[in-house]
């Protein structure tokens, strides 16, 4: 029996997973978790201007902040025009390329 991988499978599945267009919010997230929801009012911008003081400068005090995660590589493309999109190539000797 044998068991081939090419890096065609990782190249459709990255294709696959960057092509949906849904964003996960925390503060969702935690709003449908009783056990996360005291953690809302942490989530503001005063919180992080603790440790970085310039980022109250930047944002004001007191701002809800909300930790976004997306596979979405539209929207990735809006921060970072000139990127392309994830690969996997293996070269002749069998060496991985990402």
């Amino acid at each position: 029996m044998q068991f081939l991988i090419d890096d065609n499978l990782f190249n459709s599945f990255s294709a696959v997973i960057s092509s949906i267009e849904k964003t996960f919010s925390a503060r969702e997230f935690m709003k449908s978790n009783p056990k996360t929801s005291p953690f809302l009012n942490v989530l503001t911008t005063t919180t992080v201007g603790a440790a970085l003081p310039q980022f109250i400068d930047d944002y004001g005090k007191d701002k809800k902040i909300d930790l976004l995660l997306s596979p979405s590589h539209n929207l990735f493309l809006d921060g970072f025009p000139n990127s392309k999109m994830t690969g996997v190539y293996i070269d002749k000797n069998g060496n991985w390329k990402l």
